[in-house]
């Protein structure tokens, strides 16, 4: 049995939300006719009720590892060296249509830990609270940096009780997000070279003797960031699946003139009518089904870097669509290194007649970010 270990963070793409038409397209609303496929209220479900409304391909299984009142908002984490599960907390953020107070220090950053071995988080430990809506974090020699809206806090845990005894700020980050918190830096991914590379940001950096080296390096992506085994970046905006490094690192690109390369296929199949979906009063965007044809909130990528799931599935990307309840699946065409493109993993179903990897009828599955664990 393949074990697909997926962590679903469900809070952070409320800001796509609905675009207001131009008001020559006001018709386009009636036009599309969305309102027919709405069936009435969401029922809110229980995390168990929300595991049977998911759909995989035969041979894998999704599993509960946290829920609330464990966790709360949660939309990134970060496995240390022990396994524990590192958790950014944006709890302030969108508590109303309003955005009322969005800006208010009320994130937190959280440590779970499974101390009866049972593959369930049962303990979580308050690391840091009271901070600027948190992007990132990334486990650093002494202590971990904390990105959030603004700067980058370096944290020390000294007495090794998992809470941050000394918290100094180390430098600026995602400063826009206190006017965009949409369009602005994230991710802190280290990769093979020792840098951490951003997205939606054209800078990496270095930890040295407790300080912040940086450089200027390409201008990547929008929400989430991964490398493959060979050291190549793979990241993506929020209406592209996949967008990917020609070679490893900055200055080693190859002779074709192009830094980037983008797969051109934009579609998904999810298992509900997606009526919420940011754009779809514009007339074309729905199929059949009521479900959206392209995706539009793309964030968050895992690299299956290992042979987890046997040969067939190595090198393979798993990647969040939140407003569409679903999480895509990408094989690379040839072999690694050599790939540059992929194949969605898409199936035959006797009610929608194609499905993405993983699927779910709950209104409230909102997939913002994927993370593959020290297991795999």
């Amino acid at each position: 049995m393949k074990l697909f270990y997926l962590f679903i963070f469900t809070s952070l793409f409320i800001s796509l939300g609905f675009s207001k038409p131009k008001k020559n397209e006001d018709h386009l609303m009636e036009i599309n006719n969305w309102s027919k496929y709405v069936k009435g209220k969401s029922p809110v479900l229980t995390p168990e009720e929300t595991l049977k409304t998911f759909k995989l391909p035969k041979g894998f299984e999704i599993q509960l590892v946290a829920s609330e009142p464990l966790i709360k908002a949660p939309v990134f984490t970060e496995f240390d060296e022990k396994g524990r599960l590192w958790v950014g907390e944006m709890q302030g953020y969108m508590q109303d249509v309003e955005a009322t107070n969005e800006h208010a220090k009320e994130s937190r950053v959280i440590v779970l830990e499974d101390t009866d071995n049972d593959g369930r988080m049962d303990k979580a430990t308050t690391f840091l609270e009271g901070i600027h809506n948190v992007r990132s974090i990334t486990h650093v020699h002494g202590g971990v940096i904390v990105a959030v809206s603004g700067e980058l806090l370096f944290c020390e845990d000294k007495d090794g009780d998992l809470k941050a005894d000394s918290v100094v700020s180390v430098g600026p980050y995602a400063e826009s997000a206190m006017q965009n918190l949409e369009h602005s830096e994230n991710g802190m991914l280290f990769s093979l070279d020792n840098w951490m590379y951003n997205s939606k940001s054209n800078r990496r950096f270095q930890w040295q003797n407790k300080k912040l080296v940086e450089e200027l390096t390409l201008n990547r992506g929008q929400w989430g960031i991964d490398t493959d085994s060979y050291g190549r970046l793979l990241y993506n905006h929020n209406s592209t699946w996949i967008i990917g490094d020609w070679a490893i690192y900055d200055n080693q690109w190859e002779t074709e003139g192009k830094k980037q390369y983008a797969v051109k296929d934009q579609a998904f199949y999810a298992t509900k009518p997606n009526t919420d979906y940011n754009r779809n009063y514009k007339p074309g965007k729905m199929d059949k089904f009521g479900r959206q044809k392209t995706v539009s909130s793309i964030s968050g990528i895992a690299v299956n870097g290992a042979n987890n799931f046997g040969e067939e599935w190595k090198g393979a990307l798993f990647i969040s669509e939140s407003a569409g309840a679903t999480v895509g699946a990408f094989l690379p065409k040839k072999g690694l290194p050599q790939n540059r493109d992929y194949e969605q993993v898409v199936r035959p179903d006797d009610q929608w007649e194609k499905l993405s990897f993983l699927t779910s009828t709950d209104d409230r599955f909102r997939p913002v970010n994927t993370k593959f664990g020290p297991d795999g």
